[in-house]
C-alpha cells in the first residue's frame, strides 16, 4: 500500500466523520425543537376549544403577520407566540430590547410584546370576539427581575388558562370562530 493512499483514506474518514457529527448535531437540535413545539401543541389542545397553527396573514406591501397558534379559549381568542429562549431573561413591557443571559454571555433580542400587540390589533379587525396574546417561553427560561404580563412559561399554562371544557362554548361564539378561521385560511 502506498503512503499517499493511506493518507487520503484517513482524510476521507476524518471528513466523513466530521460531516456525520455535524448532521447529528443538526438532527438533535431539530428534534428538541420539534419535541418542544409538540409539547406546547398538546397543551394548547387542552386549554382551547379549537385552534389553528402556523398562520400567516398578508398585510399587503409584502408584509406578513405570523402566528404560532390562534386559539378559541374560554374568554375569546388567544394568540400564542412560542419563544425558544433559555437562561435568564431580563424583560419589561415597555423596553425595546430584552436580554438573555446564557453561559455568562448576554444576548439582546427585540421585545416580542410589540409584535404580539400588533397581532392582537390585526385580529381585532377580523373578529368581534375578544383577542388577547401571550408569548410562551420554555421552562428553560426564567425571569429573575419579573415576568411581563404577556409572558407565560410552559409550566404555568394550565394554571393561567385552565383546561377547556369542550362542551361549554356558546353557539354565537362558535359561529364567529368559524368565520375567523375561514378568513385565516
Amino acid at each position: 500500500m502506498n503512503f499517499e493512499n493511506i493518507k487520503q483514506e484517513h482524510i476521507l474518514i476524518v471528513a466523513v466523520s466530521l460531516v456525520s457529527i455535524f448532521v447529528l448535531f443538526l438532527l438533535v437540535r431539530w428534534w428538541r425543537r420539534y419535541q418542544s413545539k409538540r409539547k406546547i401543541r398538546n397543551m394548547i389542545k387542552k386549554i382551547s376549544y379549537d385552534f389553528v397553527e402556523d398562520v400567516e396573514i398578508d398585510e399587503g406591501l409584502d408584509q406578513y403577520a405570523h402566528f404560532d397558534f390562534i386559539c378559541l379559549g374560554k374568554q375569546g381568542i388567544h394568540i400564542f407566540s412560542v419563544k425558544n429562549y433559555a437562561g435568564h431573561i431580563f424583560a419589561a413591557d415597555e423596553i425595546n430590547e430584552w436580554s438573555q443571559i446564557l453561559d455568562r454571555k448576554s444576548y439582546k433580542f427585540p421585545n416580542p410584546g410589540f409584535e404580539l400587540s400588533h397581532g392582537i390589533e390585526l385580529l381585532k379587525t377580523m373578529t368581534d370576539l375578544e383577542v388577547t396574546g401571550y408569548n410562551i417561553f420554555s421552562d428553560a427560561a426564567d425571569f429573575p427581575k419579573g415576568q411581563p404580563d404577556n409572558v407565560v412559561l410552559c409550566a404555568d399554562i394550565f394554571e393561567v388558562f385552565g383546561k377547556m371544557n369542550k362542551r361549554s362554548m356558546s353557539e354565537p361564539v362558535l359561529i364567529d370562530w368559524q368565520k375567523l378561521k375561514q378568513k385565516l385560511a
